[in-house]
Parts: C-alpha cells; structure tokens; sequence
C-alpha cells in the first residue's frame, strides 16, 4: 500500500515546477529514515486526498492504476470508456493531488 502511495506521489511530483521537485526531493531525502512520524504524516495526507478530493470516477481510476497496477487500456475496457478518457480523468486526478501536496508540503516544511 505504501508504495503504490509513493508511486502516486513521484508521478504526481512530475507536474511540480523544476524548483519544486528539486526542493521536494532534497526534503524528502533529508527524512531519511529519522523522522518517520512525519513521513507517516505525508503519506496519511495524500491517502486523505485521493479519499475526500477526488471525484468518484478519479478515486476508481487510480485506485486501479496505481494500487491495483491495471494498464490504462484495461481500465478503458473495464469502465466501457476510450482509452483517452482513461487518460484524462488520471491527469486531473494528478492535477488534483498536486495541489493537495503542494499545500501539505509548504505546511509540513
């Protein structure tokens, strides 16, 4: 579970600026594995998001793209939409998330 949430977090990183996925990373690698608590907290947070932020159609696709590791084509074929589609709730999705992290990571930092 943790990881699927890392993954999240890393692809959803990819949307911050340069600067920001710099800082973020120097950050999360100064964590290290000293402070847990507030690794803990980060996570919490984004599995807090993807609960009450997204839209329902959102949550499901990720759930089954990130924790579920369904391919974007199979999601299509499961949800009876385009493949585009698929592609497009995952984007604001992300674009969501993104938001979300920024804020809990100007808190937390």
């Amino acid at each position: 579970m943790i990881k699927a949430v890392i993954k999240v977090a890393k692809k959803v990183s990819l949307n911050f600026g340069a600067e920001d996925v710099f800082c973020f990373k120097q950050y999360i690698n100064a964590l290290g594995n000293t402070n847990a608590e507030l690794r803990s907290k980060l996570l919490m947070a984004l599995k807090s998001a993807i609960s009450n932020e997204l839209t329902p159609i959102q949550k499901q696709v990720v759930e089954l793209y990130y924790f579920e590791n369904v391919t974007i084509p199979h999601i299509a074929e499961i949800l009876a939409v385009n493949k585009s589609s698929v592609s497009r709730i995952l984007f604001r999705a992300r674009s969501r998330l993104e938001r979300v992290l920024k804020y809990v990571f100007m808190v937390f930092s």
